[in-house]
């Protein structure tokens, strides 16, 4: 697994490469444990490049996704390849998390979000 963060402005880029299973859960908890607690804080998870995750991969991610919420930030998960989009969809991930098709549709959907 090998993880690489960008910034643009004011969003968080996170961009997870490779297999994101049991053995690596671990590493991309402690490199997000950084963002976790920060308040307003804008994420997009591009998961493009991501070639499997396991279940507790994906445990991981909603973990994220609700400490960003928590926190009153805002997280766009995008690019996922078809077999993870399917997994979201079967598991209901798709009703809870923002899933969108491109960085592109990402970057605009927070580049527009607002803090209450």
């Amino acid at each position: 697994m090998d993880i690489r963060f960008d910034q643009e402005n004011d969003i968080i880029i996170v961009n997870l490469h490779g297999k994101l299973e049991t053995n690596t859960v671990d590493n991309l908890e402690l490199e997000l444990s950084q963002y976790m607690d920060v308040h307003e804080l804008k994420v997009l998870c591009d998961l493009s490049a991501l070639d499997y995750f396991s279940s507790a991969g994906m445990q991981l991610l909603l973990k994220l996704a609700q400490n960003i919420k928590e926190n009153n930030g805002h997280i766009v998960f995008c690019s996922p390849q078809d077999f993870i989009r399917e997994a979201f969809d079967i598991v209901g991930f798709n009703r809870i998390l923002q899933i969108v098709d491109t960085r592109e549709d990402a970057l605009v959907i927070l580049r527009q979000a607002t803090f209450t």
